[in-house]
C-alpha cells in the first residue's frame, strides 16, 4: 500500500503486510527499496513472548545494511497483532497490538502496546 501527498503525489507512507512473520524479511527488503518517510510492516504472530527477540534483530540488520548503501532518512513501524484467547471462554479474548519504531540506522527507538478486548455478540 502507498499513501501519497494529494497535491504532489509523493509517497508519504508505504506499507507491506505478511501473513507469515517467518517470511517478513522479504517485506522489509521491499520497504528498504522504497522511498517514503514512513515505512510500515503489518503482521500477526506470537510477538512479545518469543518472536520479537528472534525476528526484530534480523530485520534491524537488513535495515542497517540497506541504509549504509542508500542513506534515506526515514522510520520503520512494525505493527504486530497478537491474539490471546481467554482459557475460560475461548470465543472471547484480548488482541494486543505491538508497535515498534526502528530508525534508518536499524535502532529501535520506541515501543508501545495497545490491548483490545474482543467480546462475542450473541
Amino acid at each position: 500500500f502507498t499513501f501519497s501527498d494529494k497535491e504532489t503525489g509523493v509517497p508519504l507512507i508505504v506499507a507491506e503486510t505478511e501473513n507469515y512473520h517467518t517470511r517478513a524479511s522479504h517485506e522489509i527488503e521491499v520497504l528498504c527499496a522504497l522511498a517514503a518517510p514512513l515505512k510500515v510492516l503489518v503482521l500477526s504472530c506470537e510477538w512479545q513472548a518469543s518472536e520479537k527477540a528472534i525476528w526484530l534483530p534480523r530485520w534491524q540488520e537488513i535495515i542497517r545494511k540497506h541504509h549504509t548503501i542508500v542513506s534515506v532518512d526515514c522510520l520503520y513501524l512494525v505493527v504486530v497483532g497478537e491474539w490471546n484467547e481467554c482459557e475460560a471462554d475461548p470465543v472471547n479474548g484480548i488482541v494486543e497490538y505491538f508497535f515498534t519504531v526502528v530508525d534508518s540506522n536499524g535502532n529501535e527507538s520506541e515501543s508501545e502496546t495497545m490491548r483490545t478486548e474482543r467480546k462475542s455478540v450473541t
